[in-house]
């Protein structure tokens, strides 16, 4: 897979974030979204809905809960 920037520290206070996030890193690793979804076992429009940041109950709840507390979610690449 190629990488053309390394993936850095992203904050994510909301689902549409989140889809940012998602999208951007999907990019830089060089997958499709059809790929990203078999990998993931979802359908590619799962991952348009996810990386659209169409909100679902789990994903608005955790957000609503970060927030309330005055915590952030923050993305980064997984240390290997």
């Amino acid at each position: 897979m190629a990488t053309s920037e390394p993936l850095r520290l992203t904050p994510v206070r909301s689902t549409e974030a989140m889809g940012r996030a998602v999208r951007r890193a999907r990019e830089q690793v060089g997958l499709t979204q059809a790929e990203l979804a078999q990998r993931v076992r979802a359908t590619r429009q799962a991952i348009i809905g996810l990386e659209r940041g169409h909100e679902t109950r789990a994903l608005e709840l955790l957000f609503d809960a970060l927030a309330e507390l005055d915590l952030e979610l923050a993305v980064r690449p997984r240390e290997r």
